[in-house]
C-alpha cells in the first residue's frame, strides 16, 4: 500500500507540496534533517502560511519525522525511522511509511501512517501521554494573543459531552475556527483503521478527545488534534499498526455563529457515513421480527405481570439481565413504548389478542396519573410522599407518548390527564426559565440537581400535541419559547438522550407548518445537525464489539458509551416531520438506511427465549460490559414495531436495497384512514435500480400514485387492485409517492 512510486516527481530537494484547491500541504526539509509539514492557503495569487511546522505523530516513542518525501500525481509518499523502547527497556528502532491523498471528496487531505514493530513497544507517557496526532496552528506571543484567540476562536470538540461535561464515544471529529489565520479546520479520525486501541494502552475515547488546545509550557502555541488525557497502560502492540485521519481547511473571514459552525461540521462529514451496508440477517424482515415480538409479548407472557390492582409489562424480560433483579413493579416508559405503535398496528393489522393487551395497558395508564399533583408518574405502585423525577422520563412518556396515545385512542380521560400534566409542567418551565433540570421534585415543581436542557425538544413537541387537541394558541407560544431557548444555548449543553433533540427538530418543523415562520425551519435543521453529533459514525473494530456494526445508531445517552435500540429508533422516528417540511439532507437518508439494516444486531435469533425482544446494549471498546448483559429491554420492544411500520408494513420494495419509508405515521390529520398513503423511496447505491412496489392500500381498490421527484417533476399512474408500481431511480436519487384511492 505504501510502496514508493517508480518515478517520483520531485518539486525540489527541500520542498514537496500537494495542492488541493486553494490549500496546499507542504513538507519542508529541516536543517537538522527530516521533513516537517505545514499548510498554506492561496490569497490574491500568493501562498500564505496558515500553520506551524508539524510532525506526523507526537510522543517520545512516535517522533515521526520522515526522511524521504516524494510526490506522484495526487499522492504524496513518505517514509522514515522511529525509535521507541521495548518492554525490557531496550531500544526498539522501527520503520514507518505512509501517504497523503486527496480523499474522500473535494477539500479533504487523508493522512495514513503505518508503523512496523517487530515487538511491542512500551509507551513512555512522560511529559505528554502518547501517541497524539496534533496539528499546531500558531504561536502565542503574550497575553494579548491569548485573549484574542480565546475571544474569537470557535470549536466543536468531540466526542459529544453531556450537559454535565462528560464525553462519550460517538463523533470522532473536530471543528475549529482559527481567528488568527481566518481559517475553519475540520478533522476526522478514522477509528476503523486505528486498531491498536485496547485497555492495555488507551481505550480510545476513555483516553482521547478531538479538540483544540492552547499550550503555555515553554513554547506558547495552539493547535488541534487527537489529544490523550489519560491512559490505561503502556503496552502498544507489535506488527503493522496504522494511524489515519482526514483534514480540511477553508477560508472564513468572520467568526461563525453556532448554527453555521455545527452545520459546516456535519455537512462536511457526510462522506464518512456510508449510504448502505450488508444485511446482518438477510433472511429476516422487520415485519417478521415484529410479528415474532407480538407473539412473545402476547402469548408467552415473558414479561407481563399483575402488580396489586394493576397489570402491565416489566421493563426487562425476567432473568435476561446481569444488572437488574426482576421486581413486581411497572414503569410508564415500558407501557407507553408498546402502546403508541400498537395502536397504529392494531388499527390496520391487529388481532383480538393484541386488542385485549391494548385495553389492559390503556386502563393501566390512568393509574400512573396523580390528580392532586396533576403529574404523571413513571412508577406503579405510585411512590409515597414527594416524588423525585428524572425529567426526561416524564417529558417523553408522560407528555409526548401519552399525548399521542390520547390522540390516537380518542380517550377523553387520557386527553384531560395530558392537558393537566402539561399545564403543570409549564409551571416548572417558567420557574426555571426553560432551563430544565435533570431531576426535580414533582409536587412543588422544584428543580433539584443536574441539567437536561434537551427537554425543551420534548416539551415543545408536547405543546404542539396540546395545540392539536385544543387549538389553543397559547400552546404554540410555549413551543416557540422552548425551541428559542434550546437553539440559543451553548452547543455543549444540549445533549442528553438523542431523541430529545429529534423531537425538538420535529417540533420546529411542525411549528413551521402551522405558523409559517422561516426561523423555526432554520431551527429544525440546526437541531438536526446538533443531534447528529451523537450518532455513531464508525464501525468498532475492537474484539469486544464482535463484528457488530453500530454505524447510524445513536449513543443511548450522552457519555453512556453504547447504543440502544430504544433511543436509536426514537432518534429517527420524529424526522418524518422534517421530511414533510422539505428538510431531507443526504445524511438523514444514510442514517435511516443504516438503521434499517444495522438495528438487527440487537437480536440473537438463535436464542431459545425472547428471541424477538431486543438486547438493550451493544458492547463497544469503551464500555465495560458485554453485549446484552444489561438485559432484553421490553421498554425498547416498541421500536421493533416502529421499524416495521416505517419501512415495510404499509408497502414493500422488491429490491430490498431501495429504502421505502412511510411518511404519515406521525400525521395528526391522518384520521381513521391512518398511514400508508405517503412514502419516500431512495436508491442508496451508486448504480441505477428498478424496483416494484407493492402497497397495502392497493389490495382492495384502484389507486392513483403520484411520483414526485427532487425537482418539480410529477408523474401520476393508475393502478388496479393489487397491481405493483414499477419505479426506476438513478444512483442516489429519491422520490416521494402520494397514494389516493381512484375515483
Amino acid at each position: 500500500m505504501y510502496s514508493q512510486p517508480d518515478e517520483p516527481k520531485r518539486l525540489s530537494e527541500r520542498f514537496v507540496a500537494l495542492e488541493n484547491g486553494d490549500t496546499r500541504l507542504c513538507f519542508v526539509l529541516q536543517e537538522e534533517g527530516g521533513y516537517l509539514y505545514h499548510f498554506e492557503r492561496r490569497q490574491a495569487g500568493e501562498w500564505q502560511v496558515i500553520s506551524l511546522p508539524n510532525r506526523l505523530i507526537s510522543g517520545p516513542s512516535f517522533d515521526l519525522v520522515p526522511t524521504q518525501v516524494t510526490l506522484q500525481g495526487d499522492t504524496l509518499f513518505f517514509s522514515g525511522q522511529g525509535l521507541a523502547t521495548d518492554r525490557q527497556g531496550a531500544p526498539l528502532p522501527y520503520p514507518f511509511e505512509g501517504n497523503v491523498t486527496l480523499s474522500p471528496s473535494e477539500g479533504w487531505f487523508r493522512f495514513s501512517v503505518q508503523v512496523d514493530l517487530n515487538a511491542p513497544l512500551s509507551l513512555q507517557h512522560q511529559g505528554e501521554i502518547e501517541p497524539q496526532i496534533v496539528v499546531w496552528l500558531g504561536d502565542l506571543h503574550g497575553f494579548q494573543d491569548r485573549q484574542y484567540l480565546e475571544w474569537h476562536q470557535w470549536q466543536i470538540a468531540n466526542p459529544t459531552p453531556s450537559a454535565q461535561g462528560v464525553r462519550g464515544n460517538d463523533l470522532p471529529g473536530l471543528y475549529y475556527y482559527d481567528p488568527m489565520h481566518k481559517t475553519v479546520w475540520i478533522l476526522y479520525f478514522d477509528m476503523e483503521e486505528m486498531r491498536w486501541f485496547t485497555h492495555r494502552n488507551m481505550a480510545r475515547f476513555l483516553s482521547y478527545e478531538c479538540a483544540a488546545r492552547m499550550v503555555f509550557a515553554g513554547q506558547d502555541r495552539y493547535g488541534i488534534g487527537l489529544w490523550a488525557n489519560d491512559y490505561l497502560g503502556s503496552d502498544f502492540p507489535k506488527g503493522k499498526q496504522r494511524f489515519q485521519w482526514y483534514l480540511r481547511c477553508d477560508e472564513q473571514q468572520q467568526t461563525p455563529a453556532a448554527a453555521q459552525a455545527i452545520s459546516t461540521l456535519i455537512e462536511a462529514l457526510v462522506p464518512f457515513l456510508p449510504t448502505t451496508t450488508p444485511w446482518p440477517v438477510p433472511e429476516i424482515s422487520w415485519h417478521q421480527v415484529a410479528e415474532g415480538a407480538k407473539q412473545e409479548l402476547i402469548d408467552e407472557n415473558l414479561a407481563f405481570t399483575s402488580v396489586g390492582e394493576g397489570a402491565g409489562y416489566l421493563a426487562y424480560v425476567p432473568k435476561s439481565s446481569q444488572w437488574f433483579e426482576t421486581e413486581a413493579h411497572l414503569e410508564l416508559v415500558t407501557q407507553t413504548d408498546l402502546l403508541w405503535p400498537w395502536l397504529l398496528w392494531q388499527r390496520d393489522f391487529g388481532s383480538q389478542a393484541l386488542q385485549e393487551r391494548i385495553a389492559v395497558l390503556q386502563k393501566q395508564l390512568h393509574a400512573f396519573f396523580r390528580p392532586s399533583e396533576r403529574f404523571i408518574s413513571n412508577d406503579f405502585p405510585l411512590p409515597d410522599g414527594p416524588e423525585t423525577v428524572d425529567s426526561w422520563y416524564f417529558f417523553e412518556n408522560g407528555l409526548v407518548k401519552w399525548g399521542w396515545i390520547a390522540l390516537l385512542s380518542n380517550d377523553a380521560t387520557l386527553v384531560n390527564d395530558f392537558l393537566l400534566a402539561f399545564d403543570r409542567a409549564t409551571v416548572l418551565a417558567e420557574k426555571v426559565h426553560y432551563l430544565f433540570p435533570m431531576f426535580y421534585e414533582a409536587t412543588q415543581q422544584e428543580p433539584l440537581y443536574g441539567y437536561n436542557f434537551a427537554n425543551n425538544g420534548l416539551y415543545a413537541y408536547a405543546a404542539l400535541l396540546a395545540y392539536q387537541l385544543t387549538q389553543q394558541e397559547r400552546y404554540l407560544r410555549e413551543a416557540y419559547t422552548a425551541l428559542e431557548v434550546l437553539c440559543n444555548l451553548p452547543i455543549d449543553l444540549v445533549h442528553h438522550e438523542p431523541q430529545e433533540l429529534a423531537f425538538g427538530a420535529a417540533a420546529a418543523a411542525w411549528l413551521t407548518a402551522i405558523v409559517g415562520d422561516p426561523m423555526t425551519l432554520q431551527w429544525a435543521k440546526q437541531i438536526f445537525d446538533t443531534q447528529m453529533r451523537m450518532a455513531y459514525w464508525y464501525r468498532d473494530p475492537s474484539r469486544r464489539s464482535h463484528g457488530v456494526n453500530v454505524q447510524g445508531m445513536f449513543q443511548a445517552c450522552a457519555s453512556v458509551l453504547y447504543p440502544a435500540l430504544k433511543e436509536s429508533v426514537e432518534a429517527i422516528l420524529p424526522w418524518i416531520h422534517l421530511i414533510d417540511a422539505g428538510i431531507v439532507p443526504p445524511l438523514m437518508l444514510r442514517v435511516l438506511n443504516l438503521q434499517r439494516k444495522n438495528d438487527l444486531y440487537f437480536f440473537k435469533f438463535d436464542d431459545t427465549r425472547a428471541r424477538y425482544i431486543p438486547y438493550e446494549n451493544l458492547a463497544m471498546l469503551e464500555f465495560e460490559g458485554q453485549t446484552g448483559e444489561i438485559g432484553k429491554e421490553v421498554y425498547g420492544a416498541g421500536e421493533v414495531f416502529w421499524l416495521a411500520l416505517l419501512f415495510e408494513q404499509y408497502a414493500q420494495s422488491e429490491d430490498e436495497e431501495c429504502m421505502l419509508l412511510c411518511l404519515d405515521l406521525l400525521d395528526p390529520h391522518a384520521g381513521v384512514d391512518g398511514p400508508g398513503y405517503r412514502f419516500l423511496l431512495w436508491n442508496p447505491l451508486e448504480t441505477a435500480r428498478t424496483t416494484q412496489l407493492h402497497f397495502q392500500r392497493g389490495s382492495h381498490a384502484p389507486l392513483t400514485v403520484v411520483v414526485s421527484g427532487q425537482g418539480n417533476d410529477r408523474v401520476a399512474t393508475q393502478l388496479s387492485p393489487g397491481e405493483p408500481l414499477t419505479v426506476t431511480l438513478a444512483a442516489g436519487e429519491w422520490v416521494r409517492l402520494f397514494l389516493s384511492e381512484a375515483a
